[in-house]
């Protein structure tokens, strides 16, 4: 399997999480009959703070004639079109959160094989026995190539080096676990 690797904006990892998720089987969700909302702003007070589509609804009901921003708004359809943004979608109780298919998400972007990063480094004999020593293997294989790539990273020349072999952005941060 060729390994891809992309400099990617936090809009396309998030696309592509999302696209991930969309293709696991959502059989879990058909039964789920209110979404649930985290608040990654604050805009309903505390950040991170879930809300089902009852409790925003209701919110609107309540306070449509006393909170100005409301006021602002012909109908709720309106205010949440503008206000979901503001939120994030918990697909929790999906069964696509686990760790496992997110790595599976986060795989499907950027591939999970890190031979081409061993072989590459392979090529810097100094710096492939510094990341044995670090890592404490034998075989670099055995690394996950996301934590490869954050060793890299912090090593200047190296991790220029590395950007311009796999035509990478080097002052792209890398993404670690």
């Amino acid at each position: 399997m060729k390994r891809i690797i992309k400099a990617a904006t936090l809009e396309d990892m998030i696309d592509a999480f999302e696209n991930r998720i969309n293709e696991l089987d959502a059989s879990a969700c058909d039964k789920i009959t209110s979404t649930t909302w985290i608040d990654v702003d604050g805009g309903f007070g505390e950040v991170g703070a879930k809300y089902t589509d009852e409790e925003i609804r209701d919110y609107w009901d309540k306070e449509q004639d006393n909170d100005p921003v409301l006021k602002e708004y012909k109908s709720f359809e309106e205010w949440w079109a503008d206000t979901k943004q503001w939120f994030k979608e918990d697909v929790e109780g999906c069964g696509v959160t686990g760790a496992d298919d997110l790595d599976t998400a986060w795989d499907s972007y950027y591939g999970s094989d890190n031979a081409e990063i061993v072989n590459w480094l392979a090529e810097h004999d100094q710096a492939y026995n510094d990341a044995q020593d670090f890592f404490g293997v034998d075989d670099l294989m055995d690394v996950d190539a996301l934590d490869l790539e954050a060793w890299i990273s912090d090593h200047d020349q190296l991790w220029y080096d590395y950007c311009e072999y796999f035509k990478l952005n080097p002052d792209i941060d890398v993404m670690e676990d």
